[in-house]
């Protein structure tokens, strides 16, 4: 595939853009964007556990009550009632 075609195809794909400013202009601004990202979701999984700790240490009144990570994160919320209720 020429190049230009194959820009023209991932451009579309990715829903095309509006503005230059959206666009990543060399390698290490590409980096720092994915660096980001990573940040951004180590900070998700922070907040996430330190939520299932809170809740854990007051368990009538927590509602995470299980999280697990894996490839896609999952959690299990519910009140200690919905719990009961099931049971």
């Amino acid at each position: 595939m020429v190049p230009k075609k194959a820009y023209d195809k991932v451009y579309e794909a990715a829903g095309g853009s509006t503005t230059i400013s959206n666009e990543l202009r060399d390698t290490k601004q590409a980096y720092r964007a994915k660096s980001e990202d990573k940040t951004e979701k180590q900070d998700e999984m922070f907040e996430l556990l330190e939520q299932l700790k809170s809740d854990q240490q007051k368990p009538d009144r927590g509602f995470l009550k299980r999280v697990q990570f894996s490839d896609t994160p999952e959690a299990v919320l519910a009140s200690t009632q919905q719990l009961a209720d099931i049971s």
